[in-house]
């Protein structure tokens, strides 16, 4: 809290631009090594790097078992749990065409045509960002269940 009684926003120092404001999205533990800015979909990113000692990690349990990757369900367990594909794409397909037949009819590189191709842009990153969550979703609902997955060599 500053002297108005506000929080003050969590700030990172980057060479030769200075302190930057950024939102926390989790807690930065241990000694920070290094950051790296990125920008993707007109979103910009700090992956901060850290360093701190932990002890070597013990699962509960000792379960080991195969998957079956497949076209139909993304994975497949011999206890018979499966995780369904990611249907973003089918979704927004419909918008994703729409969008890029407004694309179509612009000027290239015109002011348009750049506000279009961005807006098509932050769609095709709306996308990935589901299919990243889902994936995410499934390998830590499996990792906290069971101690090792061997899935097939295709």
């Amino acid at each position: 809290m500053d002297n108005d009684g506000r929080q003050m926003l969590p700030r990172i120092f980057l060479p030769r631009i200075g302190w930057v404001k950024f939102r926390k999205s989790c807690i930065i533990g241990g000694e920070i090594r290094n950051a790296t800015v990125s920008r993707s979909g007109g979103q910009w990113y700090a992956a901060i790097q850290t360093e701190k000692e932990i002890p070597d990690p013990v699962h509960p349990s000792t379960t080991a078992v195969g998957g079956d990757r497949g076209v139909a369900n993304l994975l497949t367990l011999p206890d018979g749990a499966m995780f369904l594909p990611v249907t973003a794409y089918r979704a927004l397909q419909g918008k994703l065409a729409r969008e890029q037949r407004k694309l179509a009819k612009k000027v290239k590189f015109s002011a348009n045509w750049k506000k279009q191709k961005a807006r098509i842009t932050r769609l095709h990153q709306w996308i990935a960002e589901i299919r990243k969550t889902v994936l995410h979703q499934a390998s830590t609902a499996t990792s906290k269940s069971l101690a090792a997955v061997v899935l097939e060599d295709l």
